[in-house]
């Protein structure tokens, strides 16, 4: 007999003869062993974190929850209660899962450490199957090193680095831990990660589990930060000790206790009873049937999650910080010291304090270009009017799908920023305008609006003496995977045809990838824009770097305008009928020390699409004078130009060029000047 049918007829007995257990929490309670080098080792209890009950029972497959995310610190035993959930869909229920993680030693610390101990101590490592290959000799096991087997399912481990996030895939169960340590995108860049795998659990609808989970980063580009926020943002009350009355716990509540000058100990103020409460008082506080200090015989109702919004049990959110670690782990002395030390230590220890022990995001202090008056920002030109100094025209536009309230300030809507680009950086907005509509249908609504505009104008401005120049680049932000823009966006984009006009997504900063063969276009290895196909049927994407725009529009901003033309290289023009709150939404965005932008909270009366078209307008610009570029080399190489004579072709020359063109000089005759 086989291993293969040895295993086989052991699964046969192992058959369940009743229903699963209901509770992930009664699933595990006594029946996991913690190993020796766990803070607590021996029979898993409940007790010792009851805030992870919750947590895991929303995994169980008769509770209605979804999706849960858990804005956490650190020394929490909260990752160890997720193994737990893992446990359960191999031992009782089995199902296909992905656990993933930051980092590629994370997953194999995951996979040879933290699970072998799970399956050994719950008698699950024979479920996993023998798998004999075609070489006698040699034998693999259901057992891989990311990869574990077992009747019903299989459990992947994996990183946003992993190929397997691209695989079309069927999970129950998605757990992602320390997700603002995450790549945003996949290896191939052909997407957000998350979105990716989350959307492999689809096919299970109400009955899929997804945990979003982990310690977050900057607040700025923290990406479970709008999860939590979307959630019904749980708060976990414990019972004073003294009173009874429930509490979070707080570090404003914390007090040190001091003796000649020395730290003893620290302890927490009690908010209504202004009683103390000691790092030991957890035991009560975590007790099932806690009591009251002052009144022995006072039944408390034990700790509980609240949520602070309108609940959600489909989609609920969770926050707690290091105050809450278990007797014996961490206490509320430690945390005391590490606060002072990170306060005295700076930002960067500040950050890493708020990050680990507070559990919340870190928000960086930044900065916006300070203009008391907007006026010294408009030019002498009107609105829709080329200057005479523009030598080409681009247009950036941003898709908003709105709010559905009544008299919102905030309605579904295209706006679409039209701007001209001439030599020495110089960029003028000739105009910016919002088209209202539903933004669900590539042919109706605000698409509609916006096409029947430029059908009526051909996208052609003039200048003073009547020369006309048409828009040669189009970008539109493609918008959220999830609410299906970007197909529409896509679409759109393809009723311009030939014109070039094309969907894109905005990230913070793009590495160039060397491995590829990417040459960086800024320092540091990054790019200004990238294409990728990362649409819904495989599309080309422009990937575009709104930080390096950003930082490109803020400098040029500080620059002072001259009495005379010219100006200075870079400088950014606009019309004399420019609002203020243009503006105000042009520099909307805070620039903080690393280089990096945090963008306005938009919502109902504040608006920032002013910045997002002026930065899509950029990229086009770019996009367009590089296509240029190639060509004129290709044009140059043709005519027999040695290599000597390709060097000094620059953007600079083909702008050059360009001008004369639209000025109608003959270019054959110039070409001999040029070159």
């Amino acid at each position: 007999m086989t291993r293969q049918q040895e295993w086989a007829l052991e699964m046969i007995e192992r058959f369940p003869d009743k229903p699963p257990m209901k509770l992930i929490s009664e699933y595990v309670e006594n029946r996991r062993v913690l190993p020796p080098s766990s803070p607590f080792p021996g029979a898993w209890r409940n007790q010792f974190t009851p805030y992870s009950v919750e947590i895991m029972d929303n995994c169980s497959p008769f509770n209605p929850c979804q999706r849960q995310t858990i804005l956490k610190s650190r020394k929490l035993g909260l990752s160890t209660a997720i193994e737990n959930c893992i446990a359960y869909f191999m031992g009782e229920v089995p199902s296909v899962q992905a656990y993933s993680t930051a980092s590629g030693d994370l997953a194999k610390e995951m996979s040879t450490s933290k699970l072998g101990y799970v399956l050994d101590s719950m008698g699950l490592r024979n479920l996993l199957a023998p798998l004999e290959n075609q070489n006698a000799k040699s034998r693999s096991t259901g057992d891989k090193l990311l990869e574990k087997i077992y009747p019903g399912g299989k459990l992947l481990i994996l990183t946003s680095a992993s190929m397997m996030a691209r695989r079309a895939l069927d999970l129950r169960c998605l757990f992602v831990d320390e997700l603002d340590g995450l790549d945003p995108l996949t290896s191939s860049d052909e997407g957000e990660w998350l979105k990716i795998m989350m959307a492999h659990t689809d096919s299970y609808g109400p009955r899929k589990k997804i945990t979003l989970f982990g310690s977050p980063g900057a607040e700025e580009r923290s990406v479970i930060k709008p999860y939590y926020e979307s959630g019904d943002q749980r708060k976990f009350l414990v019972p004073c000790p003294n009173c009874g009355r429930h509490i979070e716990l707080k570090d404003e509540y914390l007090k040190p206790e001091t003796k000649g000058g020395e730290l003893i100990d620290a302890y927490l103020e009690c908010p209504h009873c202004h009683g103390e409460i000691s790092n030991n008082d957890k035991l009560i506080m975590y007790s099932p049937e806690p009591h009251c200090q002052k009144y022995p015989k006072k039944k408390l109702e034990p700790a509980r999650w609240e949520p602070t919004k309108k609940p959600d049990p489909i989609q609920p959110s969770y926050h707690i910080n290091s105050l809450y670690s278990p007797k014996g782990m961490f206490s509320f002395k430690q945390y005391y010291i590490e606060k002072q030390e990170a306060e005295a230590g700076g930002p960067d220890a500040m950050r890493s304090f708020v990050n680990t022990r507070q559990g919340l995001p870190f928000k960086e202090s930044g900065e916006k270009p300070k203009i008391k008056d907007f006026a010294v920002l408009r030019g002498n030109y009107r609105e829709w009017t080329v200057p005479d100094d523009v030598i080409y025209l681009t247009m950036g536009c941003d898709v908003q799908r709105g709010e559905r309230k009544i008299g919102t300030n905030n309605p579904a809507r295209i706006e679409a920023t039209v701007m001209g680009t001439g030599i020495g950086g110089r960029h003028w907005v000739i105009g910016h305008r919002e088209f209202l509509g539903e933004t669900t249908d590539a042919f109706d609504g605000a698409f509609e609006n916006f096409w029947q505009w430029c059908e009526k104008n051909q996208l052609k401005f003039y200048r003073s003496d009547g020369t006309w120049l048409q828009v040669q680049v189009l970008l539109m932000d493609g918008g959220d995977v999830v609410d299906g823009r970007d197909a529409e966006v896509v679409k759109f984009c393809a009723r311009f045809y030939p014109m070039m006009a094309f969907p894109l997504k905005g990230f913070g900063m793009l590495r160039a990838d060397a491995k590829k063969g990417e040459k960086p276009d800024l320092p540091n290895g990054m790019q200004k824009f990238r294409w990728r196909r990362t649409g819904p049927a495989d599309e080309n994407f422009l990937q575009v770097s709104t930080w390096h725009y950003k930082m490109q529009l803020y400098n040029s901003i500080k620059l002072p305008r001259q009495a005379a033309e010219p100006q200075k290289y870079g400088f950014n023009d606009f019309p004399m009928e420019t609002t203020d709150e243009y503006f105000r939404q042009l520099l909307s965005a805070e620039r903080l020390s690393d280089g990096s932008f945090k963008d306005a909270i938009q919502g109902e009366g504040r608006r920032v699409e002013a910045l997002d078209c002026f930065v899509y307008s950029m990229a086009a610009s770019d996009v367009w004078l590089d296509h240029k570029l190639e060509e004129t080399i290709a044009y140059y190489k043709k005519a027999g130009s040695s290599p000597e004579q390709l060097e000094v072709i620059n953007k600079t020359f083909v702008l050059k060029r360009l001008r004369r063109e639209l000025l109608g000089i003959d270019l054959a005759e110039e070409a001999a000047k040029d070159v």
